[in-house]
């Protein structure tokens, strides 16, 4: 069965959706392009409203970026909402260049997904703010907080919401 979007909206003017509609079956993937267009040095997050032709439903998903290079990226998929906290194993691991870093929230948090090297010195700031219950994809292309590619080694992903903190052990090779 063919599934028309015919509308796709964001409540940030600094993500301009470049394939706002499209056609496709539902068994299958359609990646959404997505320009980021920041006009200050910070966190945007944006709402994407995906209307259906034949439908009054709207699906949303949420996209975050931290910086002018959009090196990170959130997205919040549209699935059953997760009954605990969970940062899940990287993948893949060991990387190069990039690797998919998820997990998820039963509820609305404030969040922070950080990068540490193995002395305890923070290397990056992945995401941080607050974050609606559900699953998200974080990419982090092993750049530190200052644009330059880490060295080489291993280095700890590190998720927190409130009380929680979980920790995932990640290898970068160059």
């Amino acid at each position: 069965m063919d599934v028309t979007i015919s509308g796709i909206t964001s409540s940030d003017s600094a993500f301009k959706v470049l394939l706002p509609s499209f056609s496709i079956m539902t068994s299958d993937t359609q990646w959404v392009p997505v320009e980021f267009s920041p006009v200050e040095n910070r966190e945007h997050c944006s709402t994407l409203y995906f209307k259906y032709e034949k439908n009054t439903n709207v699906d949303s998903i949420q996209i975050c970026a931290t910086d002018f290079s959009l090196v990170s990226s959130v997205d919040r998929f549209v699935d059953s909402i997760p009954t605990e906290f969970f940062l899940f194993q990287n993948y893949p691991n060991p990387f190069n260049p990039q690797t998919q870093i998820r997990y998820q929230i039963p509820r609305q948090a404030k969040i922070e997904i950080t990068v540490y090297n193995v002395t305890g010195q923070l290397v990056r700031i992945l995401s941080k703010g607050v974050r609606a219950a559900g699953s998200y994809i974080l990419m982090w292309d092993g750049r530190g907080d200052n644009g330059h590619i880490v060295p080489s080694g291993m280095y700890i992903i590190q998720m927190r919401a409130g009380q929680i903190i979980s920790n995932r052990k990640v290898l970068f090779l160059k």
